[in-house]
C-alpha cells in the first residue's frame, strides 16, 4: 500500500516515511516500523527504531543513487509518435498550411493534419520516402515546381502561370487540407502566401512584414518585388471557396458599398 511515492518538491519516499530521500538527493532519513517490520525487541519511533537502518534519523549521506521509472510511464512513453513539424511550418488560413522541404522525422505529425494536398513549388524531385507516405495516407501530391518554367522575366522567382494555377488549386476547398511547400519554405511559398493574401486584400507592409517573419532575414527583394507586381485579376477563383475566403470577400464588398455612399 505504501511502497513508494514521488513527487516534484522531494525525493522518493519508501514505506510510508520509513525511507526518505530528500529531493535534492544529498541525503535523507529512516524511520522504520511504519511499513517495514523491525527486528524483535525494537519498538516503532523508538531510539533503536531511528538507528536501525542507517544510524541516524536526522541525516544520513547518499553515496550511490540508482534512478527509477515506473514501467507505466515507460509504456506511455513508447507508445506516444514524437510530433515534430517542419522548421518553417506554420498556419496560412483554416486548411491550408506551409513549410520548407519534409523529412521522414515530420510524418508522425504531419498525419494530425489529415492533408488531402501537398504543393510543392521547388523543382527537386520527393524521397522516395516522402512519395510512399504521400501514397499511404491518401495525400494528392502536386508537383508544380517540376515543370518547366516559362519565365520570360529572369528576376522573378516563380512565373506567373504557376502561381496562378497554384492559388486556383489552394483556393479550391475540395483539395483541403493542403499544404504548401518549396525547399525553404521561404522563397516560393512565400511568393504564393504573399499573392494569396493580395487577393484577400491585405495592404502590401502586413504582406511583406508576414514574408520576413518566415524570412528571418533571408527574403530575397525579387519575391517582394514579384508579390508587389503580381495582378490577381488574372486568377480564376474556383465555385468552391472556403467559407473564411467567402466572408472576408463579402465584408470588404460591404466596405465598398458603405465608401460609395459617402
Amino acid at each position: 500500500m505504501h511502497a513508494v511515492y514521488y513527487g516534484t518538491q522531494f525525493g522518493p519516499i519508501f514505506g510510508g516515511n520509513d525511507i526518505y530521500i530528500y529531493g535534492n538527493l544529498k541525503g535523507g532519513h529512516t524511520d522504520f516500523g511504519f511499513s517495514y517490520a523491525l527486528p524483535h525487541g525494537i519498538e516503532y519511533s523508538s531510539q533503536d527504531a531511528l538507528e536501525f537502518f542507517a544510524g541516524s534519523y536526522k541525516m544520513w549521506k547518499i553515496e550511490e543513487l540508482e534512478f527509477f521509472i515506473f514501467f507505466s510511464k515507460i509504456k506511455m512513453i513508447t507508445e506516444i509518435p514524437l510530433l515534430t513539424p517542419p522548421d518553417k511550418f506554420g498556419i496560412v488560413e483554416p486548411g491550408i498550411f506551409r513549410s520548407n522541404t519534409i523529412h521522414d522525422i515530420n510524418f508522425s505529425f504531419l498525419q494530425t493534419l489529415k492533408l488531402k494536398t501537398v504543393i510543392q513549388l521547388s523543382p527537386e524531385l520527393p524521397t522516395k520516402s516522402l512519395l510512399v507516405f504521400y501514397e499511404e495516407n491518401g495525400i494528392n501530391f502536386i508537383h508544380l515546381g517540376f515543370r518547366k518554367w516559362n519565365v520570360e522575366i529572369t528576376w522573378k522567382p516563380m512565373s506567373e502561370e504557376i502561381i496562378k494555377e497554384a492559388l486556383e488549386i489552394v483556393l479550391n476547398v475540395e483539395k483541403h487540407p493542403i499544404l504548401i511547400t518549396c525547399t525553404s519554405g521561404i522563397h516560393q511559398t512565400g511568393v504564393l502566401v504573399g499573392c494569396l493574401r493580395k487577393l484577400q486584400k491585405w495592404n502590401l507592409n502586413s504582406i511583406l512584414l508576414e514574408n520576413i517573419f518566415y524570412g528571418l532575414g533571408t527574403v530575397r527583394l525579387q519575391s517582394e518585388q514579384l508579390i508587389e507586381s503580381y495582378d490577381t485579376d488574372l486568377v480564376d477563383l474556383p465555385s468552391n471557396l472556403p467559407e473564411w475566403f467567402q466572408f472576408q470577400r463579402k465584408l470588404m464588398m460591404e466596405e465598398d458599398e458603405e465608401l460609395r455612399k459617402l
